[in-house]
């Protein structure tokens, strides 16, 4: 098969995804926390997957990139005692590339009320509210141009003594033409509605180019999100010496303003560095939330 002959499938069939992802999403959606990111590097970068095997969990075809067995454990702090883990693990099996993934988001204690007889308000203890996910991915290698790769997550979330469950599909491919540039598309959270609510599905495609004389990885990417919220990404990374990263993004809401959330690099600017030694690396991203105010992510990565 010719490689336009390929090409034009993938568009079809993300196509194809598209509108039967987003066919009848509306209103909220179930499992926010899948849209975060699981590794600092990823966040750093505007959440685009193409830069490195660090997305893989959300990106399988990035699986392609994984040379040795590693591990990546991930944690970031957000507001009060809300916080967010993910844990993966990348392996190479013969022509194959596998992915266990876990990621959790922690509400911490919730104050609960009723309502008395009179109509007033009672206070009535705390209660625990989290989601987690579990997913398992796998990468293959087509040609030395094509790396494909699909991924299953299970989402729960329990509130109280109430819980809530779903099934996510994430696919993806990377075309790779030359060392200079490659492509990256795919789609991510697709799944059956769950209590009636849609999954955060989104359909994406980016383009990359490496600037070899300065050491900078740079790209741009298009999102489209369940309730047709569309985004435009740009990032770029600076490697000095294959030791220090410096990583910076920035997202573009091309369908509202998200004005309320505070000045630009308030809501849409994301920062980050890394490290990496041998078998050893060491990711931070710094994200605003507007008037919120920001959070940190760190990644420790191992590779074996």
């Amino acid at each position: 098969m010719s490689i336009k002959k390929i090409l034009i499938l993938i568009l079809c069939f993300l196509f194809f995804i598209k509108e039967a992802a987003f066919a009848s999403a509306g209103g909220t959606t179930v499992f926010e926390f899948l849209k975060i990111p699981s590794t600092a590097s990823h966040a750093a970068l505007a959440g685009m997957p193409g830069f490195s095997s660090d997305s893989a969990s959300s990106s399988p075809a990035m699986l392609g990139f994984v040379e040795s067995p590693s591990f990546a454990a991930t944690y970031a702090a957000y507001f009060q005692d809300v916080s967010f883990q993910a844990a993966s693990f990348a392996f190479p099996y013969k022509n194959l590339i596998f992915n266990l993934s876990y990621s959790g988001f922690n509400y911490g204690n919730i104050d609960g009320y009723s309502s008395d007889p009179s109509g007033n308000y009672v206070f009535t203890g705390t209660f625990g509210a989290d989601d987690s996910s579990f997913g398992i991915g796998v990468g293959y290698n087509v040609t030395q141009w094509l790396s494909v790769g699909a991924g299953l997550k299970y989402a729960r979330q329990n509130i109280d003594a109430s819980s809530i469950s779903g099934f996510a599909l994430n696919a993806s491919a990377v075309y790779l033409p030359d060392a200079n540039w490659y492509a990256v598309g795919g789609f991510e959270n697709v799944g059956p509605n769950v209590e009636g609510y849609s999954m955060p599905a989104s359909v994406y495609a980016g383009g990359y180019s490496y600037y070899e004389q300065y050491n900078i990885l740079y790209g741009g990417e298009i999102k489209v999100y369940s309730g047709n919220l569309v985004f435009l990404k740009v990032a770029g990374e600076y490697d000095f010496k294959e030791i220090l990263f410096f990583r910076l993004g920035y997202n573009i809401s091309l369908t509202n303003s998200n004005d309320t959330l505070g000045e630009w690099y308030q809501r849409n600017l994301t920062a980050g560095f890394g490290i990496s030694y041998g078998f050893f690396s060491l990711d931070y991203a710094w994200l605003p939330f507007g008037d919120l105010g920001s959070t940190s992510m760190v990644t420790l990565q191992i590779s074996f």
